[in-house]
């Protein structure tokens, strides 16, 4: 009798806990899906923080070229790139001035 019971309390349950089962699973997967989002938004937020800082003609130009290589190294690409080559070209050449005097 007791075994019927408890066939009987599962059958009568297993609506509500296969609900609570996938709506826990659905749970899980938008939080995973919004962490990625917020992962991948805060990583184009720094990339364009990077690009800013690369272009800010008001800071040093080694801070400029550290900020443009994060950029580049977090997969920034285009004008940004060209620019910050001719910066390390400038860069360079403004150290072999100052040791040759």
């Amino acid at each position: 009798m007791a075994d019927s019971a408890i066939i009987h309390e599962v059958i009568t349950n297993l609506p509500a806990m296969l609900t609570a089962l996938f709506t826990g699973g659905a749970s899980v997967v938008m939080v995973s899906k919004t962490a990625k989002e917020t992962h991948d938004m805060q990583r184009k937020q720094l990339m364009k923080i990077n690009q800013l800082l690369l272009h800010d003609e008001h800071l040093p130009d080694r801070e400029r070229i550290n900020a443009g290589e994060q950029y580049v190294e977090a997969g920034g690409n285009g004008a940004s790139r060209v620019y910050l080559e001719k910066l390390k070209e400038r860069y360079k050449k403004s150290l072999k001035d100052i040791s040759m005097d």
